[in-house]
């Protein structure tokens, strides 16, 4: 391999100078590697739009941080990753998204549904993630207070969401297994598979609503 990278799938590579960027937010060079490489498959299976990445950024910045960057960026700053490694983050979760959104959901039962309404009756349904928009509901209200009628086909929107994110991490390790066959690294030392997310360092990336 060339110098400076650690590991190439077909044309894509990882850079040593990447893993060691990560690896100040992951605090280890072998899971910022791990993140990487899923990233590298990740690429394979779904592409997203530069333009929709900034999309995703102003719309966390707006949300968070009042529209401001300054505060933004101190954020970053403080957990140690650079405006690129945001950027990454980013696309990393749209790229999630896309593919997750193929992905197969079992409808919820009814006890499934009811449970998830009295778990997260306190919670505004704009933090419910996959609840989506309610038709004549403020996004800050809390899931209780809406209609029963209402409320149900956010509930169970939510819950496909997260039937279709466990698929996903099903999936994710399997692409990643297969794709080890064509995968080359500096002495054969291979990346771990995971599908740690990267905003479990960084959380105020966690896509909004």
């Amino acid at each position: 391999l060339p110098a400076g990278v650690r590991c190439a799938l077909g044309d894509a590579t990882i850079r040593t100078n990447e893993i060691a960027t990560l690896a100040r937010v992951t605090g280890d060079a072998e899971l910022a590697l791990s993140a990487l490489y899923a990233r590298l498959v990740q690429q394979r299976a779904a592409s997203v739009a530069p333009g929709a990445v900034r999309a995703a950024e102003r719309a966390i910045v707006f949300r968070r941080f009042g529209g401001s960057r300054t505060p933004y960026l101190a954020a970053l700053a403080r957990t140690r990753a650079s405006a690129a490694v945001a950027l990454g983050a980013l696309g990393d979760e749209l790229r999630r998204e896309a593919i997750q959104a193929r992905l197969r959901a079992p409808a919820p039962t009814a006890a499934e549904i009811e449970e998830f309404a009295r778990t997260y009756a306190a919670t505004r349904l704009r933090d419910i993630p996959g609840a989506g928009s309610v038709p004549g509901i403020a996004p800050e209200t809390p899931l209780g207070l809406v209609p029963p009628v209402l409320a149900r086909p956010a509930i169970v929107r939510a819950l496909r969401q997260a039937s279709r994110a466990e698929a996903y991490d099903a999936w994710a390790e399997k692409q990643q297994h297969a794709a080890l066959a064509k995968l080359r690294c500096t002495r054969d030392r291979l990346p771990t598979l995971g599908t740690a997310r990267l905003t479990s360092w960084l959380p105020f990336l966690a896509p909004v609503a």
